[in-house]
């Protein structure tokens, strides 16, 4: 999600970034899926609700073949972390410990 940090970009949600792509991948066969490179700049939009809809809509049948997601854990073109903003560490950690507790 590059939000508003380029010209080009505005602030894209989970879903509306990979749907196209991962339904493209499934139509190909039955084997999991994984996403690599994930990440939310803070520009744009509020990047830990971002997270936290990233985890509710994986939690979802959305995605249904979706065996991992790899976090883009950098500081370049912007602060791609998670833990960039208090609030978007704490989305993270709300997730990872409840999933965690869950299981």
């Amino acid at each position: 999600n590059w939000g508003t940090i380029r010209e080009w970009s505005n602030w894209r949600s989970f879903e509306d970034i990979f749907a196209t792509a991962y339904e493209r991948v499934t139509a190909l066969g039955p084997q999991d899926v994984w996403i690599a490179e994930v990440a939310s700049t803070e520009y744009g939009g509020d990047k830990g609700t971002w997270i936290n809809d990233m985890f509710t809509t994986l939690n979802s049948t959305v995605f249904d073949k979706l065996a991992a997601v790899v976090w883009f854990n950098e500081n370049k073109e912007t602060d791609w972390r998670m833990e960039s903003s208090t609030e978007s560490l704490s989305s993270f950690r709300n997730w990872l410990i409840e999933g965690i507790a869950g299981n």
